[in-house]
């Protein structure tokens, strides 16, 4: 599968069913879909020390990430799709760690790859027809998402409770709780007989996430600010473990992706995001190094908004 063919195929697939519905009247007053909002962002980067989306090393200048963005409201719930497409100048990854270090990289797809989250959530107020609160409990949601990456052709399955609030100066503040499972790292390294398909830094383990999102007027121009805040718990393995045991080891891990846009007008906008990842591995029978790393990525971002 090609990297560079994804974007275009993933975008397809994810608006068709909308475009579907929108052609049918019926079906879309039926399903109610209101607050939609889609936009294509281009984010440049003068230098990456890590590969953003899973936060593996590289020691990339000029990383550029191309992403779409979807989110809406429909009968039920709320929906949201983020796909990006990220291209270096330089080979994306780190070497594999074990035993022989054997010289490949950590994506295998060069200086291009990707990275996309689905995530569909059922809200307490809409499926029981009840009225949002108008306190500090605003609502209750049960979220899913899919995972998909380049790492290692990285794929995961979480699903876990949210919790909407009323927050004074935040229009959206959300907590959530996710179970991730059928998390999996299983590349063309492992196929090629090194043992990089054992490797457990993302089996089974649980993630807290927090969405955050505000505008205010500054200056003559209506500001937007979104965060995004996700933290693995993790839980220490065994040195030196075989077999079953060397699956205990989770490391700890925390992202962070703020970002603030200035809208030069309805549908363009011009921005900075940072992305901050910040690890502390667990022993994981050699596959996972020790120690505590972080990373900064500050990026420039163009924002053209649907």
């Amino acid at each position: 599968m090609q990297p560079s063919r994804l974007p275009a195929a993933l975008v397809v697939s994810a608006i068709a069913p909308l475009a579907a519905l929108a052609g049918n009247s019926a079906q879309a007053a039926a399903l109610d879909f209101k607050n939609v909002a889609t936009n294509i962002q281009y984010a440049y980067a003068l230098d990456s020390s890590e590969d953003k989306a899973l936060g593996y090393g590289a020691a990339s200048s000029k990383l550029r990430t191309f992403r779409f963005h979807h989110e809406d409201s429909w009968r039920f719930g709320n929906n949201s799709f983020l796909y990006d497409y990220l291209k270096s100048d330089k080979a994306l990854g780190g070497e594999v760690f074990g035993p022989n270090k054997p010289a490949n990289f950590a994506y295998g797809d060069g200086s291009g790859t990707y990275f996309w989250v689905a995530e569909s959530e059922l809200l307490g107020s809409k499926v029981f027809g009840l009225e949002e609160g108008k306190g500090l409990l605003k609502d209750i949601g049960l979220s899913a998402r899919v995972e998909r990456g380049g790492y290692y052709k990285f794929h995961a399955f979480e699903y876990g409770p949210r919790v909407h609030l009323n927050v004074p100066g935040l229009d959206v503040f959300k907590l959530a709780l996710w179970r991730r499972e059928k998390s999996d790292i299983s590349g063309s390294a492992g196929k090629g007989g090194f043992d990089v398909g054992t490797r457990r830094d993302y089996r089974d383990s649980w993630l807290v996430g927090a969405d955050l999102k505000t505008s205010w007027q500054m200056f003559g121009y209506k500001w937007t600010s979104q965060t995004f805040i996700r933290y693995q718990i993790g839980r220490g393995g065994k040195a030196a473990a075989t077999g079953d045991e060397n699956i205990n080891g989770i490391p700890s891990r925390v992202w962070i992706e703020p970002d603030v846009f200035m809208e030069l007008n309805p549908h363009l906008a011009i921005g900075l995001r940072d992305y901050y990842l910040r690890q502390s591995d667990a022993i994981d029978n050699g596959y996972s190094t020790a120690g505590t790393k972080a990373h900064h990525v500050p990026q420039i971002v163009l924002k053209a908004s649907f």
